[in-house]
């Protein structure tokens, strides 16, 4: 098209243009195909459809867990970000939550920035102590060092600064 509009408008239409062109008829587009998907993911698709987030077992959010670390899956992160934040299926945690929601975002998941900023008011409100360990957490984590395992939560926090505070007050998620 940007070829037909070349020739009709141009001043000086190029060489080209006195070419015949033959325009490409309306073809069908051939039905959606994409790589196979792999066991996993066809049981993480599964496991999506058919579960009730209020009322996932601990082997349900392990199975979330694993999905989040083993395949850094921006998705299950957001999830786990989610089940903290509210309290649904595990203990409220405002420190897990903001982890959750912050290994999504670094991952690329940018969406859920208002999630992160929001649990981040409520974990200054509640566990200055948690806010601060994550402030170096993920300064560190944006140095480039490597990922803390979950597990160890009781270990020292990593060296850097203080991260941005979130405006406002934020009431609940």
């Amino acid at each position: 098209m940007m070829r037909v509009y070349i020739c009709a408008h141009a001043r000086r239409a190029p060489t080209w243009c006195a070419q015949t062109q033959v325009l490409p008829s309306n073809v069908p587009l051939p039905d959606e195909q994409g790589p196979p998907l792999t066991a996993e993911d066809a049981a993480w698709l599964a496991f999506l459809e058919q579960t009730d987030p209020a009322d996932l077992s601990l082997k349900e959010v392990a199975f979330i867990k694993r999905r989040a670390l083993d395949r850094r899956d921006t998705q299950a992160m957001e999830i786990l970000g989610y089940l903290y934040a509210q309290g649904v299926s595990v203990k409220r945690d405002y420190a897990e939550a903001y982890r959750w929601y912050g290994r999504a975002f670094l991952a690329g998941e940018k969406r859920v920035r208002p999630n992160l900023d929001l649990v981040w008011g409520l974990l200054q409100r509640y566990d200055l102590e948690a806010a601060v360990a994550l402030t170096r957490e993920f300064n560190a984590l944006k140095e480039g060092e490597l990922m803390p395992a979950v597990e160890a939560q009781g270990d020292p926090p990593l060296a850097g600064g203080q991260a941005p505070v979130a405006q406002g007050d934020p009431t609940g998620l």
